[in-house]
């Protein structure tokens, strides 16, 4: 028996890093046309997986290797193939079986000789990539532990005999599936629900005789191995995004990167990176059995909005959308607003009414975090609230809805936010977003390459390594967050080039490191940032007027402050307007509207915290105003006018908006009750027994003692 040879094909695209493909190994064994034990639908059910897979092995995702009348030595030789060892992925056996044995044909050729289960595991157990077995037979039930024992992650068996037409369509829907690029346990329920459709729902009729009460198919999982549910073919090869909705064309912006500002759906063409990400939330939404509500969490400037708006949005074609973030509402009336209810309405009624107008809807809450920070660490009723409406929308006792719910926030609310959940018997799944790997990074500098429109728009040519070098050096700073210190890179090197001819446009790895010298660190780029708004405003940079406007988007759990354009103005004035717009063009502030108001907010959390530092490291007269220090104005009895109108009015806006000036109360004491304190008396040095000094004189002694008790033992045994 020959075997095709196998050798890769060219990569999918130039942007994705090809791994070898996977192998999918078919092995058909029938009996004589003319004897009992023939099984008429065994040529249909290879005719099915081939016609299914052949397309994947076109769009070289997989290599399809048939074995029709196998015999054992035909299925080592396989496994033994130089272009093969160590590839197949998967494993497929159609024919008869019983639940020591499966049956293949006899070397002579001549009927079906039976070959041991336990042989047959343990010869598998020596073949590290196989990942799924398929015992498409009569009662292979009984394989499945010793095949989970050698190493495959996961089986699929049946538990009794079945009828053969059955089979044939279970397994050719389930190559169906699996070969367009559904992971593994979205493939066997699609597969299901299509036998259930076609045959009817009660499952006695699937047997041959006899039938049990239950499904007669079942996948089962290797202990520790249950990630194997959401592998895929894409995934195998490094192209998560096979088969997913194209996202629409939109017109595309300037600049190919966005500094620290979130990428938005019209930028969907310039997201990248996030592949494996985009198909396991696209999977979530679109599947038949997954949870109804996902929680969505990772660190501060990941880029988990850019991920939902311009990764996941832009491909949902068969749900509404909708996209809403916390506003200071509270997180129950901004999703009763985003689903268009009138004010006051409960969740679950907001929820019925605009399903049965929307349809199916895919609803999303961004920064439910800051229901935590924005509360002043006070009590979480808010978040009690927002659990409850919940739970009454996707709860046990709730009527079935088709829609869902992501709800988003910063990783280390996760537990609290899922014990809610857990707490309040809410099916939920939970999606952890990382920071980018090295073949995400490779895929972000890479991208403006990877399609011919994009190479029409922006001119922008990537030179040979550069990919490999960012990569290199952004990963070996583990403190460092990469997403946005990578996007400040790459802005600050399109700068550069953005004023060329299009012909001279190239990321070089000369000017990258010239750009490094510069921006290593998101403290870096917020120092350049500042030396450009002391050329623009230096009158604001010398008083530290602009650490002060800074420092008043900070909340006291070092994150972004929202700021309504009224309250700027009312602690600061007109004097401050300039200043915040210059911010604005430095891609420090970033302008947003809510609830139809306009408001201010930093661009990114990741320098909020970066900001604190440099505003409590500041000696500018404001700064040193505010810690209640002496400066040189104060001693000539003036002071900076704009320091003067904030002085009197922060500290009521700080009321009202819960701000971060910890030290205010310390400002408010009575000067002369703090000059009349009296210091604590000190003790001479000279004899002062300090707690180091005690330490080691107690050390001192243990020493002295142990030396003693060594004396003594050597004495008494000599």
């Amino acid at each position: 028996m020959s075997t095709e040879q196998l050798s890769d094909g060219e990569p999918l695209s130039p942007a994705v890093a090809v791994l070898p493909k996977p192998v999918i190994l078919a092995v058909y064994a029938n009996a004589e046309p003319d004897t009992d034990d023939y099984l008429r639908d065994i040529d249909l059910e290879a005719r099915d997986i081939h016609v299914a897979l052949k397309r994947s092995e076109a769009l070289n995702l997989c290599r399809l290797v048939e074995l029709r009348g196998a015999t054992t030595d035909d299925i080592f030789d396989v496994f033994s193939e130089p272009l093969i060892r160590n590839r197949v992925s998967v494993l497929h056996f159609a024919g008869h079986s019983n639940s020591y044995e499966l049956f293949l044909r006899s070397m002579d050729g001549f009927g079906l000789t039976s070959a041991s289960g336990d042989g047959l595991a343990e010869f598998f157990k020596a073949q590290e990539g196989l990942r799924v077995v398929f015992l498409n037979g009569c009662s292979t039930r009984f394989h499945v532990d010793g095949l989970l024992k050698v190493g495959a992650h996961a089986v699929i068996a049946t538990e009794k005999a079945i009828d053969d037409s059955v089979a044939r369509r279970f397994a050719g829907r389930f190559y169906s599936n699996f070969g367009q690029g559904a992971p593994l346990a979205t493939a066997f329920s699609e597969a299901v629900a299509a036998v259930k459709t076609e045959y009817g729902p009660d499952p006695e009729v699937l047997y041959r005789e006899h039938g049990l009460e239950r499904w007669p198919w079942e996948i089962h999982y290797g202990r520790g191995r249950e990630s194997i549910a959401t592998w895929s073919l894409p995934q195998a090869v490094g192209d998560p995004l096979f088969g997913l909705p194209e996202p629409p064309k939109a017109e595309l912006p300037p600049a190919p990167f966005r500094h620290l500002e979130p990428y938005r759906s019209i930028d969907a063409e310039l997201f990248f990176g996030r592949g494996t990400e985009i198909r396991t939330l696209y999977e979530w939404a679109t599947g038949t059995d997954r949870p109804p509500v996902l929680l969505l969490a990772g660190d501060s400037g990941v880029g988990k909005s850019s991920l939902l708006l311009a990764g996941f949005a832009p491909r949902l074609r068969t749900a509404k959308f909708l996209y809403t973030r916390r506003s200071s509402s509270g997180l129950c009336t901004t999703l009763v607003h985003g689903l268009a209810a009138p004010a006051g309405s409960r969740l679950v009624e907001a929820w019925r009414d605009a399903e049965a107008v929307r349809g199916r809807t895919i609803a999303v809450i961004d920064q439910v975090d800051e229901a935590f920070t924005h509360n002043g660490g006070g009590t979480h009723g808010e978040v009690d609230e927002f659990l409850n409406a919940v739970a009454e929308v996707f709860g046990p006792t709730s009527r079935h809805t088709e829609s869902r719910l992501l709800v988003s926030f910063r990783k280390e609310y996760l537990a609290e936010i899922e014990t809610g959940f857990i707490d309040r018997n809410v099916p939920i799944e939970i999606v952890l977003v990382a920071s980018l790997s090295r073949s995400n990074v490779l895929e972000i500098v890479d991208g403006t390459a990877r399609s011919s429109r994009l190479r029409e728009k922006y001119s922008l040519k990537i030179q040979d390594g550069l990919a490999e070098r960012i990569a290199s050096q952004i990963a070996s700073d583990e403190s460092s967050n990469v997403a946005p210190l990578l996007q400040v890179q790459l802005s600050l090197m399109w700068r550069k080039v953005a004023p060329m001819p299009p012909d001279s446009r190239m990321f070089s790895v000369e000017l990258y490191e010239r750009i490094l010298g510069r921006a290593k660190l998101l403290g870096d780029f917020l120092d350049e940032q500042l030396q450009h708004l002391t050329v623009q405003n230096r009158e604001a940079v010398e008083s530290g007027l602009h650490l002060d406007v800074l420092q008043f988007f900070v909340t006291p759990f070092i994150t972004s402050e929202i700021r309504t354009t009224q309250q700027i103005a009312h602690v600061y004035g007109d004097r401050a307007n300039t200043l915040v717009d210059q911010l604005v063009d430095l891609y420090l502030l970033l302008p947003m509207e809510r609830d139809n108001r306009k408001m201010i907010r930093l661009s990114h959390d990741v320098i909020a915290p970066i900001i604190r530092n440099r505003f409590d490291r500041s000696v500018a007269p404001g700064q040193l105003a505010r810690r209640g220090r002496p400066t040189p104005h104060l001693r000539r009895g003036k002071r900076h006018a704009g320091h003067q109108r904030a002085g009197q009015q922060q500290d009521q806006v700080a009321e009202e908006c819960v701000q971060h000036n910890h030290l205010r109360d310390r400002l408010r004491q009575p000067r002369a009750g703090r000059a009349h304190r009296q210091p604590r008396p000190r003790r001479p040095r000279q004899g002062r027994q300090t707690p180091r000094r005690l330490r080691r004189d107690r050390q001192r002694k243990s020493c002295q003692v142990a030396a003693v008790r060594s004396r003594s033992i050597v004495t008494c045994q000599d």
